[in-house]
């Protein structure tokens, strides 16, 4: 093989090439993969905030109901697992709502649990929550659930957008 610096001067061209391809590649990669984990993640968050929009629909209709020990309440377990992950893919602002709407769930998950406890006494204390919960609690909530579910449906919406291409 001869020493033609033109040679030399194209396969080391050729490698800088190569590498700064494989550099892109990976890193559009990497992305396609954070948006498609963002956009499953956020699938399965709105999933949970709209049973609990039901739920609240539900109780906020009947507030007997959430004595009702066979009546499921307000899920968070999607949140807890993956709040930290959703809070690395989102911007703050949006983070932020679902936060809020969150301590809203927490708040209505203490107080249904209070009102179900076994001794009477504590039963009769907290059964005069009902009309606060139907009045102040409820109506908070859903609003929290419907600015919470605007944000996803818009953070998907454009997620959409960008991976419709691939």
């Amino acid at each position: 093989m001869s020493n033609d610096p033109s040679l030399i001067q194209f396969l080391a061209a050729a490698g800088v090439f190569g590498a700064t391809l494989a550099f892109i590649l990976q890193a559009l990669g990497s992305w396609l993969q954070r948006q498609r984990e963002l956009h499953g993640l956020l699938r399965l968050l709105s999933a949970e905030l709209k049973q609990n929009s039901v739920q609240t629909y539900h109780f906020s209709r009947r507030p007997d109901a959430m004595q009702n020990h066979f009546i499921p309440g307000w899920e968070s377990t999607v949140w807890k697992e993956n709040a930290p992950r959703v809070a690395q893919l989102i911007s703050e602002s949006d983070f932020e709502v679902l936060v809020q709407y969150y301590k809203e769930i927490i708040t209505v998950q203490v107080l249904r649990a209070a009102m179900m406890a076994s001794d009477d006494q504590t039963k009769e204390e907290y059964s005069t929550l009902v009309p606060f919960l139907k009045d102040e609690r409820f109506p908070q909530l859903q609003d929290a659930s419907d600015e919470a579910l605007r944000v996803l449906d818009n953070i998907l919406q454009r997620n959409w957008q960008r991976l419709k291409p691939f």
